[in-house]
């Protein structure tokens, strides 16, 4: 019952923290989540995932500019 409880807490942190990385992260941090999430989101379109891949590095140059 403890290794659950702390497996749920590590879970916990590591959800959050992947929800809360725009507000703490860089530039370069918020571009590999994205594109993470191109892979996991679009994973039979090859087709989808690159042109989602396209928009992460538009937001990346976007954000380096600011």
């Amino acid at each position: 019952m403890k290794t659950l409880q702390i497996i749920l807490i590590i879970l916990v942190i590591i959800i959050g923290g992947i929800f809360t990385a725009p507000y703490w992260g860089g530039c370069g941090i918020n571009h590999q989540l994205c594109e993470l999430w191109c892979e996991i989101r679009h994973f039979g379109s090859s087709f989808d995932k690159i042109t989602c891949k396209g928009s992460c590095a538009a937001d990346r140059v976007a954000c380096e500019t600011q």
